[in-house]
């Protein structure tokens, strides 16, 4: 992993979300590049202000954010970039993606209320339609070194190998180990619970890492994964999102979903589409 995204809007969110990433890329030797979608706020849009009150707006985010890439990189010892752009942060994030071949774009996700659950946010947005892998980090979460990656896996979810190469790479610089976690869902509890089998896209992708298996019941696959995370004693969680089910994604059933809301910790979403 070479290149690291984290969007901010100075919210406190944000603000945890660059510390996460910028410790990310010491950890990983990456270079960071803090990114701020400049939009007129709603207040200042209702007012008749002039060209040059929203340039000098414009200015000041971009000078508090080239002074928080400047000190990440003097903490640090990590090359820090800021880009401050006047668009919307859905379509500058995927041009920055592309512009800097970005391996990742890490996110915050401020604490959940009933609005989040109903509507939505900014970062479940991009989440579901991004084309590259995203971290969504809680607002209460802080960097603590990953040691162990539970992967919620869904065979339904894997078409290929490329999609886990992030997980890979991210476990071989941090020395991570990772479980390979399943939720059987079924109906009824079954009487004897099937190993899941070796997948060959996720063997392959795992080759040298060190690794295990585990298969458990619990007709809620939420709160299975979550019940997973304390048993293993997980720093990460990484999915795969099952995009076929257009529907799923887009109400409250969505597994993805509800864990970006309710995870106790990091969240790691790989792309189901491969990036150009």
């Amino acid at each position: 992993m070479k290149t690291i995204i984290v969007a901010t809007d100075f919210s406190h969110s944000a603000l945890n979300a660059i510390d996460y990433a910028a410790l990310l890329a010491a950890q990983t030797n990456a270079k960071l590049f803090l990114f701020h979608a400049f939009q007129l706020p709603l207040h200042a849009s209702n007012t008749l202000i002039s060209a040059s009150g929203i340039n000098q707006m414009l200015q000041l985010s971009k000078q508090q954010l080239e002074k928080i890439a400047q000190q990440k990189s003097q903490q640090l010892s990590i090359e820090a970039e800021a880009i401050t752009k006047s668009t919307y942060l859905t379509e500058g994030l995927d041009e920055l993606v592309y512009e800097v071949s970005a391996d990742l774009v890490v996110l915050g996700m401020h604490q959940n209320d009933w609005g989040d659950r109903l509507f939505g946010n900014t970062t479940l947005s991009i989440m579901r339609n991004s084309n590259y892998p995203v971290l969504i980090v809680p607002e209460k979460i802080t960097f603590k070194k990953i040691e162990k990656i539970l992967y919620a896996y869904n065979p339904a979810c894997i078409s290929g190998g490329k999609k886990l190469l992030l997980l890979r790479e991210l476990a071989q610089k941090l020395g991570a180990s990772v479980q390979v976690f399943h939720v059987e869902a079924t109906a009824e509890e079954p009487e004897v619970l099937n190993a899941i089998p070796r997948d060959n896209n996720v063997e392959t992708a795992l080759d040298n890492i060190n690794h295990d298996y585990r298969d458990v019941y619990q007709k809620d696959i939420v709160k299975g994964i979550e019940e997973g995370i304390v048993d293993y004693g997980a720093d990460l969680l990484v999915t795969v999102p099952h995009r076929l089910e257009l529907w799923k994604r887009l109400t409250k059933n969505s597994v993805t979903r509800q864990l970006a809301i309710e995870a106790p910790l990091p969240l790691l979403v790989l792309s189901t589409e491969e990036l150009n």
